[in-house]
């Protein structure tokens, strides 16, 4: 066994909520249909029940028959949540949604700029190409070493199948790149497949499941993270 003398040759990143900022216009959405139909449900709790069924949608996609498309799974996943909540309405409020609102975390491109000093920034994301490339167009003057999304290869993580892809694309291994992620599903999917991994742990959320090698609450940490080597094991 032999200590890599440049480690990470890459860092693997997720899009959704890692590098963009889906939350934010994902919770305005829940508040504006909970104020068409006169709700009293709590638009955090109401949000939050969508947000965890749009996780559920995403894992069926991944180890089902392949990518399903995103706003299939929002519509889905609010249909549900409006039952749970006991909110009228239908999947045709997804409408509300502002898909253009989407913005990069404050910090995300100057991060990424400095970390492509040094290594690869590969980005795959499962939420279709539509949907990926507007937001990224707002990293004005940065462009990704590798950039691919689950609607283009039809398969979705946390499925093994598509980060190996992503990998195989690259030239590179599980053990040759930092996997970060702000899902805790996704994070554990990459250790799964043997990736060292960052969870982007931005609101101080409480971890469920096995504990991932590192934590970051922005991306300025995870430069750190990437620059000190931990003497990845190849």
């Amino acid at each position: 066994m032999a200590i890599t003398a440049a480690w990470p040759k890459g860092i693997f990143y997720d899009s959704m909520t890692t590098l963009l900022d889906w939350r934010t216009p994902g919770f305005n959405a829940a508040q504006s249909i909970l104020r068409k139909y006169d709700s009293q449900a709590d638009p955090q709790r109401f949000y939050a029940t969508w947000y965890r069924l749009m996780a559920a949608f995403t894992l069926e996609s991944a180890f089902g028959s392949g990518y399903q498309d995103l706003i299939e799974r929002y519509r889905e996943a609010l249909e549900l949540a409006m039952a749970y909540h006991k909110v009228p309405g239908t999947g045709d409020d997804v409408k509300a949604m502002n898909w253009d609102a989407i913005q990069p975390f404050p910090e995300t491109l100057d991060a990424l700029r400095e970390q492509q000093k040094f290594t690869k920034v590969i980005v795959f994301s499962n939420a279709g190409t539509e949907y990926l490339r507007t937001p990224m167009a707002k990293l004005k003057g940065f462009t990704p070493d590798y950039v691919n999304d689950a609607q283009t290869i039809n398969m979705s993580k946390p499925s093994p199948r598509a980060y190996n892809r992503v990998l195989s694309d690259n030239g590179l291994r599980v053990e040759d790149v930092l996997y970060c992620a702000a899902p805790q599903w996704d994070v554990q999917g990459a250790m799964a497949l043997g990736m060292k991994a960052v969870w982007l742990n931005r609101d101080g959320r409480t971890l469920d499941g096995i504990r991932p090698d590192f934590e970051a609450k922005n991306l300025h940490e995870v430069t750190q993270i990437a620059r000190q080597n931990p003497g990845k094991v190849a």
